[in-house]
């Protein structure tokens, strides 16, 4: 409810309405007129007189009045109070009648005089404050929130819950499967690798050393094979055919060298070839017939077949 309209009331149960700043107005009960019109009945408050008083306190039992119809906490309906009154008071001042509603208005007569014109009654009780607990604690007396009472509320039936739990941790398990499959395949596809086209199953000799490995070495045959292989000095090496191109896809250190050659030369039975200057650094490398414009493309799919993550294939 609305302050200016509690303020009418406690009037009416009081007798007597104490204003801040503004002064008292006293009620007669005894003295009240009523008036038909063409829709309601109403009350004129020909018994409400007003005493002025700018030195009038605030009242304790107002305040716990407003604060019990609002529900607000009492500073909080004193400082409503107060906004209400400060309103009131800057309308009398530039000479406009305050409309103080269920009692009447007050204008000024003068700079320092006010003037009083009683008002028609409110006929409509004051309604207490209920909170959200006593309208729980009355339960059936009450009615529910709107919504619930005009839209009814929908039940999930009991045995949905469980099976939309159920479904939920099958998709999980699904996506996780599925995602750990393709991640599979993918390290597969890169570990396997395929035959590149247009390799060159001859190998070229350079001016360094070159070790090649025959299909049939296997595991220490193979290292042996390749040690014999690097501490020989090879003769000055046939320059590139014409129209081919060395295209290397790892440069690594001795022992990861080794490995990697011996799984790609025996293991994918591809014609992979390897050179070192200096026996510490590898290049592990295809000599591939190609056309210059076809070298980007070329490197691109060896180096996602055969370089390892982080590194880079290059043409020589």
């Amino acid at each position: 409810m609305k302050i200016a309209s509690l303020l009418a009331h406690f009037l009416y149960t009081h007798k007597k309405l104490d204003l801040p700043g503004i002064g008292t107005f006293l009620l007669d009960t005894e003295i009240v007129t009523e008036t038909e019109n063409t829709k309601n009945k109403q009350v004129l408050l020909e018994g409400v007189s007003f005493i002025q008083n700018s030195a009038t306190k605030e009242d304790a039992v107002l305040i716990d009045y407003i604060s019990s119809h609002t529900g607000k906490i009492k500073p909080l309906a004193s400082s409503d109070l107060e906004s209400h009154l400060e309103l009131a008071k800057q309308f009398i001042n530039i000479g406009k009648p305050f409309l103080f509603d269920g009692i009447g208005t007050i204008g000024k007569i003068n700079r320092n005089e006010y003037v009083f014109t009683p008002g028609i009654m409110i006929t409509e009780p004051a309604q207490e404050y209920v909170s959200h607990e006593t309208h729980l604690s009355h339960g059936a007396d009450y009615p529910a929130d709107y919504k619930e009472v005009f839209y009814r509320k929908k039940e999930t039936p009991g045995w949905k819950r469980p099976m939309f739990f159920i479904l939920g941790i099958a998709g999980i398990v699904l996506a996780v499967w599925g995602g750990y499959t393709v991640y599979k395949n993918s390290t597969a596809d890169n570990e396997s690798g395929t035959d590149v086209s247009g390799v060159s199953s001859q190998p070229v000799q350079t001016d360094t050393v070159t070790a090649e490995l025959k299909p049939a070495d296997t595991g220490q045959n193979n290292i042996t094979a390749i040690d014999t292989a690097l501490n020989t000095v090879t003769t000055p090496a046939m320059p590139t055919p014409s129209g081919s191109y060395k295209f290397v896809v790892e440069t690594a250190e001795r022992e990861r060298a080794l490995a990697r050659f011996d799984k790609l030369k025996n293991s994918f039975k591809l014609p992979v070839l390897m050179e070192t200057k200096d026996s510490l650094l590898f290049k592990i490398y295809f000599v591939l017939a190609a056309n210059p414009a076809d070298t980007l493309r070329m490197i691109d799919s060896l180096q996602r077949a055969y370089t390892p993550p982080g590194k880079r294939a290059y043409v020589e």
